[in-house]
Order: structure tokens, then C-alpha cells, then sequence
């Protein structure tokens, strides 16, 4: 009873607030701790979608670049680029502007830095990605270049045949000029070049330097010089011979290049014994060579150190001067069998080297008996061992297949590397028509050719070629063909017939040119190490 005297009449009121504060100040509390967990989980699922988009964008941008040059080769195949200009390869490229992968997103494609040439060229792929939410950038450079067969020289022949030749019917004939000759001219314009006396080197401007290599050996008014380099429009040369001129010389007119020459003097000559040769990868093991007036065959060859040894039936030269010539063994048809001439064009199957002219036989009777040993198979009765594909372009068949993929284009190539069925061949030269380059054909020819056509290059009939040559053909160069069996499609060699009217014209450093010119197929590789995001 006393403690219930001692309360304030008011304080009954106040019962139970400490109580109410508490819950208030607990559910703030509460409310804080569920709106902060709530924007932190907002917060992170946010991010965790723009992380999603943002690295979906770059897979895409990714993925726009990893297929750019699959899709310029098949580009390529269908619509060829034949351009040398920045916007004409800008606009060609540019047509694979977009690349989508459906609901991932899209890649926008920008060209940046292109040059002007086509081989060799540089430029750098921008590609930007984009998802919903997002956008990424990722470039990449690219090198453009063309397929290109190996820088050797190893027809020699104007037809080369592993079956049997009939050369005995029609017009046909095969001549022309081997080992040398004119590969361009000194430009004119003003005061004539003068080379002092004792004065080695000169930069000489040319009009053309396409069938030219450096360390080739040319000749220019009655000197003999060392090509040590070259521009689009001139010639780095160092003379050679005579060793010690004592009067000035005017470079003009011709420059005519030597396939072959002695590339460094040699006081002594061992017999046998290794030479420096100038593109030493030309050479075939067992060919016939005349050098310095001396007849010599090639035992062994070192590409790759510019060497090939020698032998030399009747005694090698005391010694021989850099710059001399080395003349091959080039004649008009080559056959591993039989080679069939009418007796009255027997004269226009030769050729002209040194400056001597030599018919490749007397009579058909001696004609005949002459077979290629370099020809012979390394495995007998089977013609289709790649090892005549290896003697004319240092490549096996394999080897050529990937470099040169079959095209379905029924047109001769326009200074191009191309490679088609036989059963694409009548297409190809029927009518009148004029082509270049590399032709190389695969399987067996047994229809005729007809119409007027005229080739400037070589054609590699990988089959048998029984069709004759009906039309007037013009090859400004050389043919070869393999014989059968080949993949199956043949049982027997069929004889090759160079019948009809079929000239060919045989020039060395002409035919040359175009197999060191001629394009393949167009491709874009990508830069090592130059992947980079933006």
C-alpha cells in the first residue's frame, strides 16, 4: 500500500514507452539493415548483367574478327579482287562490313590504314561488338598477300611430256629462245647514263623489273653486272665484267639478264667440285650444262647455300671469271618415250642459246631415240609419282593442291596461279581468247581444241592429252603434261598430241616472268601479336 502511495498520478501514463522505443528503434534498424541488403543484391544483379552484356559484346567483337579472313577468302573465290588502289580495296573489303551472330549481337567492321598494294599490303580491322546493353572494340592488323609458286626456273622444254609425243601432223611448231634474253630497257629521258671508268655500282632506271631477281647477272652495252637489289623502276647493279674497265660506259637500250652465271670467281675448278651459281634452284641432278665452252653435268645441288657441284667429262676449266653464263640443255620437246616429227618441220623444233641456234634432231629417226633420262620415273610404269611435278615447280602435288585450290571459273586466268577439272577445259578454250600466268589442269584432255587462242605463260595438263589442236593456239611459253594413270581416272598413257596448229613459242626469260608474277589465290592472315582492345 505504501508503494502505491509513493507513485505520481501521471506516471501510470508512461508505462510501457521504453517498450515502444525499443520496437520503433528496432524495426528502423530492421528497415535499414532490408534496404541495404536489398540495394546491394539490386546492385551486384545490375552488375552482374552489365558484366554479361559487356563481355557478350566482346565475344561478338571477337568473333568478327576471327572469321574475317575465312569469309575474304571465300570472297575471294567469288568475286576476286583485282584492284591496286586504297578505295578499291577498301570497297572490296568493305562489303563485310557487318558480321551478325543472330540474337548474340553484332559486329561492325571498319577498315583503318590501308595501303595501296595488293601484295603486301597492310591495314587494321576495327571490329565493335554489340549487345543488348553494351559495346566492345577489338582491332586487329592484317597483311594481304597472293599465293606465289617458288622462285625457281626449271622448264626446259616447250613441251614437256612423260608419254610419248606425235609432232607428225598439222602446222605445228615449237621454237623460241633459251637461257637469255631481254628482260627490260633502260629508261630514256635526258643526258645518257654515264658510267665512269673503275666505278663499280650504279642505280640504273629501267621500265620494268618484273623478270628480274636480285642476284641475277644482266648485261648492259657489252658489260656484265651483279643485280644487288631492285625497285619497282630500277636495278642496284655492280659490274662484274670486264673486271677492270679503263673507259667510261653509257648504259642504254637493252638490259638483258642471264638465268644462270658463275656468282663468285673461282681461280680453281675441281672436277668434280662445288660452284656458285646464281638461283642454283633451277638445276636438276643429272641435267647437261655448257659453261665457259666446257660440257658439265650436275651431280648434286645446294639451294640453299647457292651451290652446285659438278662434273666434267672432258676436263673442267683452269678457272672461271663471276659473271659467266651457264647455258642448259634447252630444247624444243622433251619426251620420256618417243618423239614423233614431220621430216620437213624438224628445223622449227629448236632453239637459240648463246647465240648458236640447234635443232633438237637431224631426222625422225634420231628424233625418236632421243629420251629425256631426267624424265624417267623413280618408280617405273607409274607416270603419276609426284616427282615430275617436284622437276617443274620445286612442289609436290600435295604442295600445289594448297597452294592452288581447284577453281569452277570457266575463263582463262588473266596473270593468275589457276587450277581446274579437265572436264572445265573445253569451256576454257573454246572461242577466241587470250589468257597469262599458270594454267594447271587436272585429270585427262580428250577433246579437240578449237578457235583462236593465244597464251602468254605455262599450261600443266596433270593427265593425258589426247585432243588435237584444231584452231590456231599461240603459246607464248611452255606445256607440260603428266600422262595417266592420275587419282584413278586413267589406266594407260595416251601419246600427246602436238598436232594441229599449235605454235609455241618459247622464251625464257618471258616465261619466267610470268611464273614469278603470276597471282594465286588472295588471302588476308593476320599480324602476329597485334591483337589489342580499345
Amino acid at each position: 500500500m505504501r508503494q502505491q502511495a509513493d507513485r505520481a498520478p501521471g506516471d501510470r501514463h508512461e508505462e510501457g514507452v521504453a517498450l515502444v522505443v525499443v520496437l520503433l528503434f528496432t524495426a528502423i534498424i530492421l528497415m535499414a539493415v532490408v534496404s541495404t541488403t536489398a540495394t546491394l543484391a539490386l546492385g551486384a544483379r545490375g552488375g552482374g548483367v552489365d558484366e554479361r552484356g559487356a563481355y557478350q559484346a566482346l565475344l561478338v567483337a571477337e568473333s568478327g574478327q576471327n572469321t574475317f579472313a575465312a569469309r575474304v577468302g571465300s570472297l575471294a573465290r567469288t568475286s576476286p579482287y583485282t584492284g591496286t588502289r586504297t578505295s578499291e580495296l577498301t570497297a572490296w573489303l568493305g562489303t563485310l562490313g557487318t558480321y551478325s551472330l543472330g540474337t548474340a549481337g553484332t559486329a561492325e567492321l571498319s577498315l583503318l590504314n590501308v595501303t595501296p598494294k595488293t601484295t603486301g599490303a597492310t591495314f587494321t580491322l576495327r571490329s565493335q561488338g554489340s549487345a543488348p546493353g553494351a559495346a566492345k572494340v577489338v582491332v586487329q592488323d592484317y597483311v594481304v598477300t597472293n599465293a606465289r609458286l617458288p622462285r625457281t626456273f626449271r622448264s626446259r622444254a616447250g613441251l614437256t611430256s612423260l608419254p610419248a609425243i606425235d609432232a607428225s601432223n598439222g602446222n605445228q611448231r615449237t621454237e623460241g629462245r633459251a637461257n637469255d634474253g631481254v628482260a627490260t630497257r633502260v629508261r630514256s629521258g635526258g643526258t645518257p647514263l654515264s658510267l665512269p671508268a673503275l666505278q663499280p655500282g650504279v642505280t640504273l632506271p629501267v621500265e620494268d623489273t618484273g623478270a628480274v631477281l636480285v642476284g641475277d647477272y644482266v648485261r648492259v652495252n657489252g658489260a656484265t653486272f651483279r643485280v644487288d637489289g631492285k625497285e619497282e623502276a630500277s636495278l642496284s647493279l655492280v659490274r662484274v665484267l670486264p673486271t677492270s674497265p679503263t673507259a667510261p660506259l653509257t648504259l642504254s637500250g637493252d638490259v638483258t639478264v642471264m638465268l644462270n652465271a658463275v656468282a663468285q670467281t673461282s681461280p680453281t675448278v675441281g672436277n668434280p667440285g662445288d660452284l656458285r651459281v646464281s638461283n642454283a634452284g633451277d638445276f636438276l641432278v643429272g641435267e647437261e650444262l655448257t659453261i665457259a665452252g666446257k660440257a658439265a653435268t650436275v651431280q648434286a645441288v645446294d639451294a640453299g647455300n647457292g651451290t652446285v657441284r659438278l662434273g666434267w667429262p672432258s676436263g673442267a676449266p683452269a678457272s672461271l671469271p663471276e659473271g659467266t653464263q651457264v647455258f642448259r640443255d634447252v630444247t624444243g620437246m622433251r619426251s620420256a618415250a618417243d618423239i614423233t616429227a614431220k621430216s620437213n618441220k624438224l628445223d622449227d623444233i629448236s632453239m637459240t642459246s648463246g647465240g648458236q641456234t640447234t635443232n633438237d634432231c637431224t631426222t625422225s629417226t634420231l628424233c625418236a631415240g632421243e629420251r629425256d633420262p631426267l624424265l624417267a620415273s623413280p618408280t617405273p610404269g607409274n607416270p603419276s609419282d609426284p616427282f615430275f611435278t617436284e622437276q617443274l615447280f620445286g612442289l609436290s602435288d600435295e604442295e600445289l593442291n594448297d597452294l592452288v585450290p581447284l577453281d569452277n571459273d570457266p575463263t582463262l586466268p588473266q596473270g593468275e596461279i589457276k587450277r581446274v577439272s579437265a572436264a572445265d577445259f573445253d569451256r576454257i578454250f573454246s572461242g577466241n581468247a587470250r589468257g597469262s600466268g599458270v594454267l594447271i589442269v587436272d585429270g585427262d584432255i580428250n577433246s579437240n581444241i578449237n578457235g583462236n587462242v593465244t597464251f602468254d605463260g605455262m599450261i600443266y595438263i596433270r593427265g593425258n592429252q589426247g585432243g588435237k589442236f584444231n584452231g590456231n593456239m599461240t603459246l607464248n611459253g611452255a606445256i607440260a603434261v603428266r600422262g595417266g594413270p592420275i587419282e584413278g581416272i586413267t589406266t594407260d598413257d595416251t601419246t600427246t598430241q602436238a598436232t594441229g596448229s599449235l605454235l609455241i613459242n618459247y622464251d625464257a626469260v618471258s616465261l619466267r616472268s610470268q611464273l614469278l608474277n603470276a597471282r594465286g589465290v588472295f588471302r588476308v592472315q593476320t599480324e602476329p601479336g597485334t591483337w589489342r582492345q580499345q
